[in-house]
């Protein structure tokens, strides 16, 4: 477990190669964080991976924008 007790924070990763990045990730141990612009669709894949056993959250950002991006790192300090 390469990543036990790390945060990773992956964007654009409710589908694709954010996503298998993100499976990865927690496999190797972190606690990711899923970020996406479909906020859906990345409470999905959230609950997917605790259905796999890992430790996640999920917030839909749209990181072009920077106040989105800097209210979800306030989000996930706040949270961590």
């Amino acid at each position: 477990m390469l990543l036990k007790d790390q945060i990773a924070l992956i964007t654009g990763s409710a589908r694709g190669i954010g996503r298998e990045i993100a499976q990865t990730f927690a496999k190797e141990g972190a606690t990711v964080v899923i970020c996406d612009i479909n906020a859906e669709l990345a409470a999905q894949t959230k609950k997917e991976l605790v259905r796999q056993g890992h430790k996640t959250t999920s917030f839909g950002c749209e990181v072009t924008k920077l106040a989105e991006a800097e209210e979800l790192v306030n989000k996930i300090l706040d949270k961590f």
